[in-house]
């Protein structure tokens, strides 16, 4: 508490009076400290102008989601003499990261890292640890150039490799004389040089042979010499004696040489009873002699043996006892040929065995050997087996019944025959089954309800047409529509096909002269034979039919041709069996100038309109419009030469163009339209 005032007032002073000092309490505030994550750590009361005291319970130092440490550093503001309620914030500063780089032996970086100060970095194990220089030299891993403990700095470590000594190996032969000198690196082996002398012989005549090197030369760790060791060999004693003790041969034979047998030995020697035994071999062996021998020749008796010949079926043909190394007699009765129970033929081929130099009782038997049967297996597209037969040698085998059709990832496949003969067998044969790709061909009559089944055609052949099943004639209100064909092909097939019935009020396909005859009809009534060709004669350019002009225009000009320049003759050329012209969308024509004959094609522009394409071997190409519907269509009523002429391959040719693109074609063409350019022309009226 400190004075502030007199309680009263003791100036003019009119009586007694006592005045007492007035104190007051000084003012406190509240000092709070508070750590990095807000937690109080101290709440104090202090009086004004005095001292808050700092709390020793911070947290001092932590780690955040980063893993990086954060250390105390200092409060945020001073908190001596205080004058208001403070609050006194820890500041934590993040300790500093220095990147650490590690480096093999050839500057290839191994590891880069990222360190707090005074951490250590973690040495990689990726190096290479060891490498062969240029020289063949090995070098290893020894240590880091430097140290990467408590990092202070950004620092690169770099391993260090030292070289494997080297040391010299000098191989020596018995008498000194260096065979090798080797230049070897430690803890690897010196190879042993093959240029020893291997063996000699000493000056008393023994012969001294390699036994080995007189110290290891593999894991070197210092120059060493190593010199080869050599063994004087031993001799033995060698004795050959006849089967009656009498001695033959007498040998002084070096250790690990061979003695020699000799050859006045008896052979052969008739025993009391009247036996022949001849030698046979000597009772131990004498090769490689490794001490005093004593070999003694043995005598065997020669035996007789009983040596019986069989048929295929174990009729006994021969009988024979045959000494011991003689041959036997093959007997010439044996049956040759029989036939088994399956009906095969078997036919003698050899014996089963040698009947030479007998050696023991022995029964041979005639083999016959079977007519070669082979394996003929039949398989199916995906190679299922469909069949497996045996068949004999130069006979057929008989092909399963496959599926005509099968289908596989939505696609039809028909059945096409075998990829190989089988009439003639010979060998083991795998015969696969071969499949064309097919599809299917639907034909809908008018009002496109389907007529008979679905045809599964194989690709590139023609589909079959139906002739009953449908109306040939409709009958409407303008008359009987007569069945014409079909609205698409159904040869050379391609693609999934629908094909619907065309018809139309028949109308003739006119061929027309100006001579003053009447219009000629080329499509005859129906049931009379087309027995002679049907002619025509064109001289002018102009005429009219049903009210249209018509006429023939030159390929180059587009003008009307005005003379029988092109066309003078034309006759049906195709007829149904029935002997009568039948007109379908690709009938063909021939057209005869005199010089020949060129090929004209019917094409359709659409359903509803026919127009007449001729090729011709002449330079200017005919083009005659004409109805073959009800219809005809209407005048084109500008020169051909300002038409463009579509068609269904994608072609916009001008009329100028017309003659080298019909002279290329191999198959007739639809014409899809007609039209002048910038102007749109309705396919339904021209």
């Amino acid at each position: 508490w400190t004075f502030s005032e007199w309680d009263k007032s003791f100036t003019s002073i009119k009586a007694d009076t006592t005045v007492t000092a007035v104190y007051k309490q000084k003012p406190q505030y509240t000092v709070i400290f508070k750590d990095y994550d807000g937690t109080q750590l101290s709440k104090q009361t202090i009086e004004e102008g005095k001292n808050a005291t700092a709390p020793k319970n911070y947290k001092g130092s932590y780690t955040d989601e980063d893993g990086w440490t954060w250390t105390f550093s200092e409060w945020d503001k001073p908190f001596t003499g205080i004058e208001a309620d403070t609050t006194v914030n820890a500041v934590y500063k993040q300790k500093p990261q220095y990147t650490v780089i590690f480096k093999d032996y050839d500057g290839t970086q191994l590891s880069k890292q990222t360190i707090e100060e005074g951490k250590d970095a973690t040495a990689p194990k990726n190096y290479k640890g060891t490498y062969i220089d240029d020289d063949g030299w090995t070098w290893t891993f020894s240590e880091w150039d430097k140290s990467f403990t408590s990092i202070k700095a950004d620092t690169t470590v770099t391993a260090v490799y030292t070289q494997k000594p080297h040391y010299t190996v000098i191989f020596k032969d018995y008498d000194g004389t260096q065979l090798s000198k080797q230049t070897i690196e430690e803890g690897k082996d010196a190879t042993a040089p093959k240029n020893y002398k291997g063996s000699y012989i000493d000056e008393d005549g023994w012969t001294w042979t390699f036994s080995e090197w007189d110290k290891p030369f593999v894991g070197i760790e210092s120059d060493t010499t190593v010199t080869a060791v050599y063994t004087q060999k031993p001799q033995y004693t060698v004795i050959f004696k006849d089967y009656d003790g009498t001695k033959l041969s007498e040998q002084t034979i070096e250790e690990g040489k061979n003695a020699t047998a000799p050859k006045n030995y008896k052979g052969s020697y008739t025993d009391d009873d009247g036996w022949t035994w001849t030698f046979s071999e000597w009772d131990k062996p004498f090769t490689g002699i490794e001490a005093d021998t004593t070999v003694n020749a043995v005598y065997k008796q020669k035996p007789q043996y009983t040596v019986i010949f069989k048929d295929y079926d174990g009729t006994q043909l021969s009988k024979q006892t045959i000494e011991e190394g003689k041959d036997a007699t093959a007997p010439k009765n044996y049956k040759g040929t029989y036939i088994d129970d399956d009906g095969w033929t078997w036919t003698f081929s050899e014996w089963d065995k040698s009947f030479t130099k007998i050696k023991s009782d022995t029964t041979v038997t005639a083999v016959y050997v079977q007519k070669p049967h082979y394996t003929v297996i039949f398989k199916d597209y995906d190679g299922t087996k469909l069949s497996e037969q045996t068949i004999e040698d130069g006979e057929s085998a008989e092909a399963p019944a496959v599926a005509d059709t099968f289908e596989l990832d939505g696609a039809n496949y028909i059945f096409d025959g075998w990829d190989k003969d089988y009439e003639v067998i010979h060998g083991d044969l795998t015969v696969n089954a071969v499949y064309r790709k097919a599809y299917e061909v639907k034909f809908l009559d008018a009002e496109e309800n389907q007529i008979g089944e679905t045809q599964i055609v194989a690709e590139g052949e023609d589909a079959v047409p139906p002739t009953d099943g449908f109306a040939k004639t409709i009958p409407t209100a303008d008359g009987e529509l007569e069945f014409i064909g079909w609205d698409g092909d159904y040869t050379n097939i391609t693609s999934e096909t629908i094909l619907v019935a065309m018809y139309a009020k028949r109308s003739p396909l006119h061929l027309i002269n100006t001579l003053g005859d009447s219009a000629k009809d080329i499509s005859p009534e129906e049931g009379q034979p087309v027995d002679s060709d049907y002619e025509l004669d064109v001289d002018t350019s102009e005429y009219l039919d049903y009210g249209y002009n018509y006429g023939w225009f030159h390929a180059t000009s587009g003008l009307m041709v005005e003379s029988a320049e092109t066309v003078t003759t034309a006759y049906v050329s195709e007829t149904d069996e029935n002997n009568f012209y039948v007109l379908t969308r690709y009938s063909h024509l021939n057209i005869s100038d005199g010089n020949g004959s060129a090929p004209a094609t019917l094409i359709c522009m659409n359903k509803n309109e026919y127009y007449l394409i001729i090729e011709s071997s002449g330079e200017s190409v005919p083009l005659h419009f004409s109805s073959y519907l009800t219809n005809p269509p209407k005048v084109l009523d500008h020169p051909l030469s300002e038409y463009i002429f579509k068609t269904s391959d994608g072609k916009e040719l001008k009329f100028s163009d017309l003659g080298a693109y019909l002279s290329d074609l191999t198959e007739p063409v639809l014409l899809t339209d007609i039209y002048l350019p910038m102007m749109v022309v309705d396919p339904e009226t021209q």
